[in-house]
């Protein structure tokens, strides 16, 4: 569940902006009840379609990968991790709604983020400080799980920075974070200002306001630059093509 966390979230955050767009007006001139049922609707299409991307991925498109250990004990582990990915992708993807909606929401759901995010990084040392032992070389597999967690850091610092913009247009924080559009766009700007931050291209079109802001950014850098730097450097150094003996 840990692993599939931060990429549900990111996909339901995704799915209620774009969601939202169509149903914002109505939400905005209807009743308590009625927001109440179409923040519940919102909820379970954000957790539904999370859940089966997430259960399509691990259970279809990781077949090929799985192929040389097709047998009954493989099977039945990559049909268990397929429903606890759809599970988490529910849980996640559709609470999101719900750390929208009020101000501790959103310090709820900025909370969690940091605190996934932290254990991803720590995750990514632990995994570097093995793999850099003299005379080892590394894995194919263990490559890509430094890139699934570069993935996971990517996506967890995009929800950081949309989260502490949606804060202060809330009124949660007095001033303004950074210069993201409003709306759908808001995630759209986030991610590419994060992909930018963390590939040091700093193309300076969205930069960061406040000072929390700067630096945030100033850790987003240092954290890209690093691992990125770091993972070139496992594949340069040496990388086994097989986890298995007596395969090429």
């Amino acid at each position: 569940m840990f692993r599939h966390a931060v990429p549900s979230f990111f996909l339901g955050y995704i799915l209620l902006a774009v969601a939202s767009l169509h149903v914002e007006k109505t939400y905005h001139a209807a009743g308590a009840s009625t927001q109440i049922t179409i923040a519940l609707l919102l909820s379970l299409f954000s957790g539904a379609a999370t859940a089966l991307f997430n259960y399509v991925c691990q259970r279809f498109l990781r077949r090929r990968m799985m192929a040389s250990l097709m047998n009954e004990r493989v099977r039945e582990e990559r049909l268990r991790h397929a429903n606890i990915s759809a599970l988490t992708g529910f849980l996640c993807g559709g609470s999101t709604v719900f750390l929208l909606v009020s101000d501790l929401g959103l310090a709820v759901s900025t909370f969690l983020l940091v605190t996934l995010t932290c254990s991803h990084i720590r995750r990514f040392g632990r995994n570097m400080r093995e793999m850099l032992k003299p005379n080892r070389y590394s894995m194919w597999s263990e490559v890509m799980r430094l890139v699934e967690i570069y993935v996971n850091i990517i996506a967890s610092f995009t929800l950081i920075n949309a989260t502490l913009e949606i804060a202060h247009t809330t009124g949660l924080l007095a001033g303004k974070q950074f210069p993201f559009a409003t709306g759908a766009h808001l995630f759209i700007d986030a991610f590419y200002y994060t992909v930018v931050t963390m590939t040091t291209l700093g193309y300076g079109d969205l930069t960061p306001v406040s000072a929390g802001a700067k630096l945030l950014a100033t850790f987003e850098c240092i954290v890209g630059y690093v691992m990125f730097a770091l993972t070139v450097g496992i594949i340069t150094r040496g990388v086994v093509t097989s986890d298995w003996p007596g395969e090429e």
